[in-house]
């Protein structure tokens, strides 16, 4: 299956992390819309069709107007996709799986949500043959999607977003496995944790592209609390020359860090549907993350925190958006020796 590619390339640098989306609308600017030096890209966490029994995509919902302005400052976002289109869909082994009917990806291609994260722990809800299905289908919409395949090869391989002289490129794994039986080889699945083939895609990410970002989607989770072996594959992520390292799976954001330079979020949280109710240890639902690409740096990387109520996000700005983000960086891994720098690289533009 031919992998799409828009004509786009990201690229990271000037790290700065504000507590408020204002601001990058006000460093951004209005650009030329021939300048091929500049791609705008952003991620934000996982995205599902419904908050408890109520629909959120479809003719009477419009779930993701609060970002919408956001969003479409951009080139193109990021998210993680949980479930399967409702195309040949019998349960796997799910009695009740997450499903989308393919008219309601229009509410994500609209807002530039164009790159689909599918080494989620939903991809095999309804199957193997329907996820083949599905990979289609985004592929014929236009989608780039990462993390998944027709077979194990296809979904361990990166994708490559160009513009102009600026090449980037993304690899997803999830650590999340369904059981054994639902899983055969040769056939469409999400693309599994395996040290040497993250290993290979990095090398080969290196040699073809300028910058390099690796998704990781972890067991599901309330928090972005990790145990040290799942640290220790961001590290090796980073020594393989990861650029930026993401993490997908907890229901809450955090578990922010910098690792010999390299911007680790390891946990996005939610972006549309159902995060977990209000609990202390809970700094925020989602996190948006913005930055601009050109070929010789990444410029203002910054993150932003996302509030989900009844299913859809809104940007927490302003000083609880500060607040928020200092809290998260306090309660995340204090090991990292430069950690110490990010309260000041998150209020930077305060």
């Amino acid at each position: 299956m031919k992998r799409l590619s828009y004509p786009v390339g990201l690229i990271l640098s000037g790290l700065a992390l504000s507590a408020c989306c204002v601001f990058i609308f006000e460093c951004a600017g209005a650009r030329d819309p021939v300048d091929n030096s500049l791609y705008k890209f952003s991620a934000v966490g996982e995205v599902r069709p419904m908050v408890g029994s109520t629909l959120l995509f479809g003719d009477s919902q419009d779930p993701l107007a609060n970002m919408r302005p956001f969003l479409l400052e951009r080139d193109a976002t990021l998210a993680d996709f949980a479930g399967a289109l409702a195309i040949d869909c019998v349960p796997a082994y799910r009695p009740d799986p997450i499903t989308w009917d393919p008219d309601w990806l229009s509410s994500l291609s609209s807002s530039n949500v164009r790159v689909l994260n599918l080494a989620d722990d939903h991809a095999l809800d309804c199957g193997q043959e329907s996820l083949a299905s599905s990979l289609n289908y985004f592929m014929s919409e236009g989608f780039n999607v990462v993390g998944a395949g027709l077979d194990a090869e296809q979904a361990r391989s990166p994708i490559y977003l160009y513009r102009g002289p600026v090449k980037v490129s993304i690899m997803s794994v999830t650590l999340d496995r369904p059981p054994e039986e639902v899983v055969q080889a040769g056939k469409a699945a999400p693309s599994f944790y395996e040290r040497q083939s993250m290993i290979n895609g990095l090398q080969e990410m290196k040699k073809k592209a300028t910058y390099r970002i690796v998704v990781f989607h972890w067991p599901e989770r309330d928090y972005p609390e990790m145990s040290e072996d799942e640290l220790a594959l961001v590290r090796e992520a980073v020594n393989f020359g990861a650029d930026l390292v993401l993490g997908h799976g907890p229901r809450s954001a955090g578990g922010l860090m910098r690792i010999r330079g390299t911007w680790v979020v390891l946990g996005m949280g939610a972006f549309t549907g159902e995060p977990i109710k209000d609990q202390p240890n809970k700094a925020a639902d989602g996190l948006a993350l913005s930055a601009e690409f050109t070929a010789g740096r990444m410029m203002n990387l910054r993150l932003s925190a996302v509030e989900v109520l009844e299913g859809k996000p809104s940007m927490v700005r302003g000083e609880r958006g500060a607040s928020i983000l200092s809290g998260m960086v306090a309660g995340s891994d204090t090991e990292v020796s430069d950690n110490a720098t990010l309260i000041g690289d998150i209020l930077y533009l305060k």
